[in-house]
């Protein structure tokens, strides 16, 4: 069904995302014109369950086997991807900050013995009883939120973390290398798996500033007090704040109280110039976030612990608002997984499917793109809501790429291949084992990097 503010348009109409298609295609190096048409398989591919059955789509000219094939040499200027992700960023009402959100996600890959680099990855949402880890690959993403809540997100960077690296030190490359390509004022924020000495260790250089949530068992300190003429060596933590002992805490340096957008009473405490024992010369500021009403569980809790580190802070009662928007990315991480088929592929090797998570963004970026056109496909039974959703935006996005074309070149038949020489013996692919990280890793590769 056609949703009643569809309008007839012409190519020229849908200039900005015209340029991000011919930007994509100046991405990539060899197999562009397969990984464009892959690009638009996904794009006008609405109820596909399978990787295979985008090769059906009539935007994929080639053979199934092209689908894979294309992957083996597949070359990707990750650089100018990057840029060009930048770039399609929706533009923000004035006064407002850009706040991105950073994150890992696991591609599950329990019995693929033939696949390299596997570890042990956390999977969320397990049934109950069962165990949260299983084989598989991780990435790092960090993506724009919109200004309110909702699954308009923008892909900026999608990166591998390695069997020898950690979460915070994927994702702090990740910032530095974004830091000078984005506005003065940006904001990311992060959950509490960063909210640790680590990652500030890591990042605590980027200019960006950074909300993160922590545990409720963590241990901060205040200045030292100045140095005495008494022998010894100075101090060097205050007083020890403890975020399970009030009595550690003293009164707070900034308050605030009033209501969310439910109308819910909610208060905001915060204390300045804490830092970690692990990382001294990172300044940070302990935010309080305090609900009166909700269910009070592990999920949603009624009292959270946020870090701010940077400059330039937010006003403290624009904390939680900001913060919100960091729920986004899960709306993303869902929708590339179930709508854009980003786990369904069986690569062998973790290269191949880098090269697979870049398609993934540029699909997913382009539907975000497309929000501006308002050409959304809705079923009869859905809600004529303001915003439409990604898959209603996707369903839209045919009529969008009929009329601007591929700018991939037609195929051009290769003969038939002269086949396996006679007594050829193909030899069993190699296995390999699944790679648990030791807790002991992060701190050991400080050590060989201090020394």
């Amino acid at each position: 069904m056609v949703d009643s503010r569809r309008e007839c348009k012409s190519a020229s109409d849908y200039g900005r995302l015209a340029d991000f298609r011919e930007g994509l295609y100046r991405c990539f190096g060899n197999g562009k014109d397969t990984l464009m048409n892959l690009v638009d398989a996904m794009l006008t591919g609405p109820g596909v369950r399978s990787f295979a059955e985008l090769s059906l789509s009539a935007a994929f000219t080639r053979k199934w086997s092209s689908l894979y094939e294309v992957f083996d040499d597949a070359q990707i200027n990750r650089q100018a991807l990057q840029r060009l992700f930048l770039s399609a960023i929706p533009a923000r009402s004035p006064g407002t900050r850009l706040v991105l959100a950073a994150d890992g996600t696991p591609i599950v890959r329990a019995e693929s013995q033939t696949a390299r680099d596997r570890t042990h990855v956390h999977v969320p949402n397990a049934p109950t009883g069962a165990k949260p880890v299983a084989p598989g690959w991780q990435f790092a993403t960090v993506a724009a939120m919109p200004e309110k809540p909702s699954s308009r997100t923008t892909i900026l960077d999608n990166r591998r973390i390695g069997s020898g690296q950690t979460a915070t030190q994927v994702v702090a490359v990740q910032l530095t290398e974004l830091a000078p390509q984005l506005p003065d004022g940006t904001v990311v924020t992060l959950d509490g798996g960063f909210g640790n000495a680590s990652f500030i260790t890591d990042a605590h250089r980027v200019s960006i500033g950074k909300l993160m949530r922590t545990a409720k068992n963590r241990t901060f300190y205040r200045p030292p007090p100045p140095h005495t003429d008494k022998p010894g060596r100075p101090k060097l933590d205050g007083d020890a704040f403890s975020i399970k002992d009030p009595s550690t805490q003293g009164p707070a340096d900034g308050h605030w109280a009033g209501t969310d957008e439910k109308g819910h009473c909610i208060q905001v405490d915060c204390w300045h110039n804490l830092h970690f024992s692990r990382c001294r010369e990172a300044t940070l500021t302990l935010i309080r976030v305090s609900r009166q009403n909700g269910p009070d569980t592990k999920r949603n809790p009624r009292v959270i612990w946020l870090i701010w580190h940077g400059t330039d802070m937010p006003p403290v009662e624009q904390i939680p608002q900001i913060y919100r928007l960091r729920y986004c990315i899960e709306h993303s991480y869902r929708f590339d997984k179930q709508n854009l088929l980003w786990t369904e592929p069986r690569l062998r090797t973790p290269e191949k499917f880098e090269t697979w998570t870049q398609i993934v963004g540029a699909a997913h970026n382009q539907i975000t793109l497309a929000y501006e056109y308002q050409q959304d496909f809705r079923m009869p039974w859905a809600n004529p809501t303001p915003e439409a959703t990604p898959e209603q935006i996707r369903r839209g996005l045919e009529g969008i790429i009929a009329q601007l074309g591929t700018l991939a070149r037609p195929t051009q038949p290769r003969g038939k291949a002269p086949g396996r020489q006679l007594g050829a013996v193909v030899k069993k692919s190699e296995r390999f084992k699944t790679i648990w990280k030791s807790k002991n890793q992060d701190k050991r590769a400080r050590t060989k990097k201090s020394n």
